[in-house]
């Protein structure tokens, strides 16, 4: 029994942590200690000489980061599928919006993929930076990306110290789940989806390390950046789907997604009801 409830907190903290953006000390939302060794700081062959006025994330999985991290109230913007409720309330932008991300007051934009030339000309010309930092496929890089991200928004000491301990945290919570959630003869499969558009936690990503973690055989975990092709995921029919809150009514009516096995049967957890989904998958 203990075991059980052990293992079940630990699916509620993939749960909360991972895909509602409610992570690694939220309450303290930026560190209050300033090191004089912080800036400036390289990350990713940019240098970055004081701390971003406002920082904008136009990839899910580097918004998830940020919000672990508790630097949530640095972000001015992001990109539309950045579904996180805690980031509701922020513009949309793209890489094609300079003087866009300019007003709403963000210097440096986080992305996992490579700015276009035009796209980096224009930023420039705004006074806008951008940092590439990769989605992360390895424990390594799981602490490389944490790292880069705290480097970036907090200085190349507290920032770098921030990421590195949220990323052992990270890696703790994979090693527990791994090791206390039950084995099972059967293959259970799933996804997380992020919105009606393509968005799912990929192989790539910690929210798809840590759903395979618990036990879980993720449909998407072949596919990359967030992203997997409708035709793949209507072929993979998972059991089990997991979205943020309000998307599982959108599920039951768009096309593609509505005649999926997991929608069908009743089988979508939305944030609301993790408690009850921690249950159902975990044993």
């Amino acid at each position: 029994m203990i075991k059980k409830i052990t293992a079940a907190f630990l699916c509620a903290a993939l749960m909360l942590t991972t895909f509602t953006g409610c992570g690694f000390q939220k309450n303290n939302t930026a560190s209050q200690t300033v090191n004089a060794d912080d800036w400036p700081v390289t990350v990713n062959g940019v240098t970055i000489s004081k701390k971003p006025a406002g920082v904008a994330a136009v990839s899910p999985n580097l918004a998830d980061v940020v919000l672990s991290l508790g630097y949530d109230l640095q972000l001015k913007g992001k990109s539309k599928d950045c579904t996180q409720d805690s980031l509701s309330t922020l513009a949309d932008i793209t890489l094609d919006d300079a003087q866009q991300i300019k007003k709403q007051g963000a210097t440096l934009v986080l992305t996992d993929r490579k700015p276009t030339e035009a796209q980096q000309n224009a930023l420039d010309n705004a006074g806008v930076q951008v940092v590439m930092i990769p989605a992360a496929s390895s424990r390594a890089q799981l602490e490389t990306l944490y790292t880069a991200v705290g480097a970036a928004m907090e200085g190349k000491v507290t920032g770098t110290q921030r990421g590195k301990k949220a990323a052992q945290s990270a890696m703790l919570t994979i090693d527990s789940i791994t090791r206390l959630v039950p084995k099972k003869n059967t293959v259970t499969t799933g996804v997380y989806l992020y919105d009606t558009n393509g968005g799912a936690a990929t192989g790539d990503t910690l929210a798809g390390t840590l759903l395979t973690a618990a036990g879980i055989t993720n449909v998407a975990g072949d596919s990359k950046g967030n992203k997997m092709d409708i035709t793949a995921l209507k072929r993979a029919n998972p059991q089990l789907i997991f979205c943020p809150t309000g998307l599982k009514a959108q599920l039951a009516q768009a096309d593609g997604y509505k005649d999926l096995q997991a929608v069908t049967n009743q089988k979508v957890y939305d944030n609301l009801d993790f408690e009850y989904s921690i249950v159902f998958h975990c044993y």
